[in-house]
């Protein structure tokens, strides 16, 4: 077998940049190999591992190559191949804002080279080691932000949040002195001080001034309104005054707030109504209305299971004082041999209070409206919506059913949407009136606004029928199909407050 001695070819006067490239290669070959530290031979592999994650180019990664080539040759003419701390070396490829240098000639990072080399050291036992892009993340600038934030909180004193503490007694409570009857609402951040709320007799003056300005005068718009009654409500509360002039503020607020689609501010106020009917001393003559109102609400959010809680314990709740003790005739003991029969006249005023409540004109039609739309039957749904309209046009409920058709006119918005996108997908195409039609509209002028408000105006075409030229939706059509989607993916989204 014979064997061959490699040549090395002499260079040739004018080729100096011909071997660069190669020359490079070498250099990074040969700290990628034998005779370098193992800290610059994972640098060096580390480099070419991160420019296939980041899919460079070849211009990208000759440059890389050159950047490494220069690094090593300048560690060589230094003599720092052993000293620099490889493992905290960047190249300007991978992070431009660090400079070509060796990272043992930036005093920043020297200052706490022996804290990362103690720290990074220990080997893992757990798990190997993983390329990823993660790992060339620049730990040292994490370090040095997290021992900024740590100096920052160091020099700030602890910010408690304020602590509100409720009285331990009737005796205790704080009982306000101020005497003004407009106070704009702030969240409070310390415990109240009755130089800056108003008692009861003030609060009632207020609430009537307020509501006759806002009543009275035009200019005054819904967010003085809101914001005063909100500071009624809240000087209320720090006061734990829960009586029937809370629950007419928390009422008030509630049919304004409904009036003027703030769907959120109604939510608080019949949340906080619920607490209140049920305290002692309550007459809570509205309850049955403002349960209706809530169930409507949790009709427009889709919120089923709180209307199923509602009916269960609500609607079928027993009266006050009932009791398994007052079950047993005349409040007496279990007597020997005999089984507890129940009070029948306790049972027949529970089942009563159950009728009265059922037979509600506000929660019979708010329970008709949902038992509709839990199945989808939109045609029940709109049914029961003309009903109560001309049920309100008699005016036999005067202002509460205004309240009523007010909440009914959101679902009513909603199930429109929810009409229009089942019949887009049983029929190919539909004429304008068939719509106004089954949408329930008074008009065509009032459908032509619909179509406008939604963006679907600009799909109605011109089609011709055995009575002449219509205008049609096509609902093949692919653009009439994602305009009438996105709208019905929209009308599902609730915010955070309640808000539709």
């Amino acid at each position: 077998m014979s064997h061959y001695n490699e040549v090395q070819p002499t260079k040739l006067s004018g080729t100096k940049n011909v071997n660069n490239s190669s020359s490079s290669k070498k250099t990074i070959e040969k700290a990628a190999g034998g005779g370098y530290p193992e800290a610059l031979k994972r640098f060096s592999l580390d480099c070419f591992n991160r420019c296939d994650i980041l899919k460079f180019d070849a211009a990208k990664k000759n440059k890389v190559k050159e950047e490494l080539k220069s690094l090593i040759e300048q560690a060589m003419k230094e003599g720092k191949v052993l000293t620099n701390n490889w493992r905290l070396q960047k190249l300007p490829s991978f992070d431009a804002s660090f400079p070509l240098n060796l990272v043992s000639n930036m005093p920043e990072y020297t200052a706490n080279e022996k804290e990362q080399e103690v720290v990074t050291n220990k080997p893992n036992k757990k798990r190997p080691h993983q390329h990823s892009k993660n790992d060339y993340d620049s730990e040292t600038r994490k370090r040095m932000r997290s021992e900024r934030f740590q100096k920052e909180l160091a020099h700030k004193e602890p910010q408690q949040r304020a602590k509100i503490e409720t009285p331990a007694s009737a005796d205790d409570r704080l009982v306000g002195t101020c005497q003004t009857l407009e106070k704009r609402y702030y969240r409070l951040t310390s415990e109240a001080v009755p130089e800056k709320v108003r008692p009861p007799e003030v609060l009632e003056k207020a609430l009537e001034f307020v509501l006759n300005k806002f009543n009275t005068n035009s200019a005054v718009k819904y967010n003085y309104v809101c914001d005063q009654l909100k500071s009624i409500r809240q000087d209320l509360t720090v006061q734990l005054i829960e009586d029937d002039f809370t629950v007419k503020v928390y009422e008030t607020h509630a049919k304004i707030a409904i009036d003027n689609d703030d769907l959120g501010e109604f939510n608080q106020c019949q949340t906080r109504l619920q607490v209140l009917y049920n305290k002692e001393g309550v007459e809570g003559k509205n309850k049955l209305e403002f349960l209706s109102y809530r169930i409507l609400y949790f009709i427009l959010t889709n919120n089923q299971s709180e209307i199923f809680k509602t009916k269960l314990f609500e609607l079928l709740e027993e009266p006050r004082g009932f009791s398994e003790k007052k079950r047993i005739i005349g409040g007496s003991e279990k007597k020997k041999g005999r089984a507890n029969l129940p009070n029948m006249k306790l049972e027949k005023e529970k089942v009563a209070r159950v009728k009265m409540r059922m037979n509600n004109v506000f929660i019979d039609y708010a329970l008709r409206i949902f038992d509709a739309l839990v199945i989808n039957n939109y045609v029940g749904f709109y049914r029961n919506y003309s009903k109560i309209v001309k049920l309100n046009k008699s005016r036999t409920y005067n202002q509460a059913f205004d309240t009523f058709i007010k909440l009914m006119a959101n679902i009513l918005e909603k199930c429109r949407i929810r009409t229009l996108y089942t019949m887009s997908g049983v029929y190919r195409s539909l004429n304008l009136p068939a719509i106004e039609k089954q949408l329930k509209f008074d008009s065509p002028d009032q459908l032509d606004e619909y179509m406008v408000k939604k963006g679907l105006n600009h799909l109605v075409k011109t089609g011709r029928t055995s009575k002449g030229e219509v205008k049609i939706l096509d609902f093949t059509n692919s653009q009439t199909k994602n305009r009438i989607l996105a709208i019905y993916k929209k009308s599902y989204k609730v915010d955070i407050k309640g808000q539709i």
